[in-house]
């Protein structure tokens, strides 16, 4: 397979590169591109066999779950039930680098969450993902493009290196400017449980809920 490495310049070029990842996507293809973290790896959050050659791609183990990436909070309530803190978290720091984990509704398939009663589901800050994102009109799952194991990758050459001839197309829209992977919180009780450390910390979740308790 040859990989197609599409450079973004401008507005439009963003445009014409997210209907070209969207088509890609929705014809079962696999699409790396930039989040306000790290890039990542997508596929059609519905498409079985994308999402297994997603996981055999990043040679990442079945039991380890997918998050799921939506364009706003609307999609949220379609693939997972809100609890009262999430709201919160939600209305604060979406979009932006946190994952939530929630209970998940019907429409998520098994092969997403390896069979347990929980997603993860976030909101990225990036122009990209969100085009991306907003041209399917579907949640896609999405983690990141890099080797299971290996560093996360910050820049497109780095992901060309890794994964050139794997997949179909990567978007290079320059390089992440976080570069660490999104804080993943579970919100299904009343106080988040922190399960990977990111860019948002501990206590920036402590504080926002102490400030706005009176909220929810």
């Amino acid at each position: 397979m040859k990989t197609k490495v599409l450079k973004i310049h401008d507005e439009a070029g963003l445009e014409e590169a997210a209907s070209e990842a969207a088509e890609v996507l929705l014809s079962g293809g696999l699409v790396a591109f930039p989040t306000e973290t790290v890039y990542g790896l997508a596929a059609i959050s519905t498409d079985e066999n994308a999402v297994a050659e997603m996981y055999s791609v990043k040679e990442r183990p079945r039991d380890k779950a997918i998050t799921l990436q939506v364009a706003d909070a609307a999609r949220i309530q379609q693939i997972a039930v809100m609890t009262p803190v999430s709201e919160l978290l939600a209305a604060l720091f979406f979009p932006g680098p946190l994952t939530m984990v929630l209970p998940r509704k019907q429409s998520v398939p098994d092969f997403i969450t390896s069979g347990k009663n929980s997603v993860g589901v976030r909101i990225p800050d990036h122009r990209t993902a969100l085009a991306v994102l907003r041209k399917t009109g579907v949640p896609l799952a999405v983690t990141s493009a890099n080797i299971s194991g290996g560093d996360n990758l910050v820049d497109a050459r780095a992901v060309e290196k890794a994964l050139g001839g794997k997949i179909p197309l990567i978007l290079d829209d320059g390089i992440c400017p976080g570069g660490q992977a999104s804080t993943v919180a579970d919100c299904r009780a009343e106080a988040p449980r922190i399960l990977r450390h990111g860019a948002i910390t501990a206590e920036m979740l402590e504080m926002a809920i102490k400030q706005n308790k009176h909220l929810y």
